[in-house]
């Protein structure tokens, strides 16, 4: 079984989440796969998703995910995160 990715939009609404969003956080930080589907992600992918990235996890701060929307490209959000924002190296 492959691993998949969340597509650009997927990714960036993630963000615009886990920036803005203090209830989605605490479900991303306790059950990351319901916080995906309450923002669209479908089962098929979650279930795709490599496995680190469904393991439940500190997040940054709010202000680095707003830090990353405000200064990266939608092309570069969808490339460089993968499906996992919580460990984009804000520890």
């Amino acid at each position: 079984m492959a691993d998949t990715n969340l597509t650009q939009d997927q990714g960036r609404a993630l963000l615009e989440k886990l920036a803005r969003d203090d209830k989605f956080r605490e479900l991303f930080e306790t059950t990351p796969a319901r916080a995906l589907r309450a923002i669209g992600v479908d089962a098929e992918t979650i279930i795709m998703l490599p496995a680190a990235c469904l393991c439940t996890q500190e997040l940054a701060p709010k202000d680095h995910y707003e830090d990353l929307l405000e200064n990266c490209a939608d092309a570069a959000i969808g490339s460089a995160m993968m499906m996992t924002p919580p460990q984009i190296g804000f520890k």
